[in-house]
């Protein structure tokens, strides 16, 4: 403009204010180079929720902590953010315990939820944060949950479960990230980083297809069945046994005798579109919301508690009849409310997505 209008002056120094607040943008983000050099050096938190829908157990969030060194990540259920404090220090203090290792780093947002000034001051962490509305420097934590929702709709895809088991969803997925071999980390497991070894896939099942588990040899007669149909859910920490929800009574149980249709969704089998609203009745129940985020299903024989496994661990929870309400429905009829004993089943095999 000058060269074309010499007339016209140019003040190089003076600062246009007008030009800032009207034309302003953001600064572009540059890769970040902060990565951990040894374990437990950094992790990040954050927070999920609220979902629209509570899970089966009473609750809309769940916490997840990622290892930035090996990429292994915990999740824990919670029912209100304020629990998300004494998650994060039950955590602290586990790895102390089981890894012999002080946490150096914590990477955190800016949430109300995460309080934790005074007991990393006392732990002598070091805290990380971000900027206020800036979820860019956080990316890493972004793409996790991204990482987490896409396989999570891939199992709820293919199982057919009411949304009001997503809980369930979202800790198996998480157990199979931790199993499979990342890019980031040179195609290694974040199991096999954290833990010196690789993971041990004998238990692993598909995730929501047919199962039968043995009946307690105490709790049946010469003529009663040998075993129930019931739907794998996963795993319960520090037991070696499957997590079954039985169809017809439903109630969620644990037990090592187990066998498995993997071809075969017994929800499929039924309206797809019927989502059952499971809520717990008052009481005191056993709840899968674990205490702190950790999974000893998956550590080694020296991390790992070790039940009496021939002892199936009865985790029953019984839901009343007005729990299972169709939200589609002006009515509460729910289509598997009053089943018969032995349903009719169809069972042509149901190929997993590639």
């Amino acid at each position: 403009m000058c060269q074309t209008y010499p007339f016209i002056s140019r003040h190089v120094n003076e600062i246009c204010d007008v030009c800032h607040l009207s034309k302003q943008r953001k600064l572009s983000y540059l890769p970040s180079l902060n990565k951990a050099s040894k374990i437990f050096e950094l992790i990040y938190l954050d927070i999920w929720g609220p979902y629209s829908k509570q899970f089966v157990h009473g609750g809309k969030y769940f916490l997840t902590i990622l290892v930035d060194f090996s990429c292994y990540t915990w999740t824990n259920l919670l029912k209100f953010k304020a629990d998300v404090q004494s998650n994060v220090e039950h955590f602290i203090n586990f790895v102390e315990t089981q890894f012999e290792i002080k946490v150096k780093n914590i990477c955190f947002d800016n949430g109300h939820e995460f309080s934790l000034k005074y007991f990393m001051a006392s732990k002598g962490i070091l805290h990380q944060t971000s900027c206020i509305e800036t979820p860019q420097q956080n990316g890493r934590f972004e793409r996790k949950h991204q990482h987490i929702l896409n396989v999570a709709r891939t199992l709820m895809f293919q199982s057919h479960l009411p949304i009001n088991f997503w809980s369930y969803v979202i800790k198996h997925v998480v157990y199979l990230i931790n199993q499979v071999p990342s890019p980031i980390i040179s195609n290694k497991t974040p199991f096999e980083l954290l833990f010196k070894q690789p993971p041990d896939f004998v238990m692993l099942k598909v995730f929501g297809c047919l199962c039968y588990a043995s009946t307690h040899v105490s709790h049946r007669h010469k003529f009663d069945p040998r075993a129930r149909r019931g739907i794998f859910l996963g795993y319960q920490n520090g037991i070696k046994g499957y997590v079954i929800f039985y169809f017809d009574t439903k109630e969620f149980f644990i037990s090592r005798n187990v066998q498995f249709n993997e071809m075969i969704f017994l929800f499929n089998n039924h309206d797809s579109t019927s989502q059952p609203n499971l809520s717990l009745p008052h009481g005191p129940t056993a709840s899968p919301v674990d205490p702190f985020p950790v999974e000893p299903t998956t550590l080694p024989s020296a991390h790992r508690h070790n039940p009496a496994v021939d002892q199936p661990i009865n985790h029953t929870i019984h839901f009343p009849s007005t729990c299972f309400d169709n939200p589609h429905s002006t009515t509460s009829s729910f289509p598997f409310e009053t089943p018969s004993p032995h349903p009719p089943l169809n069972l042509t095999p149901q190929p997993p997505p590639r």
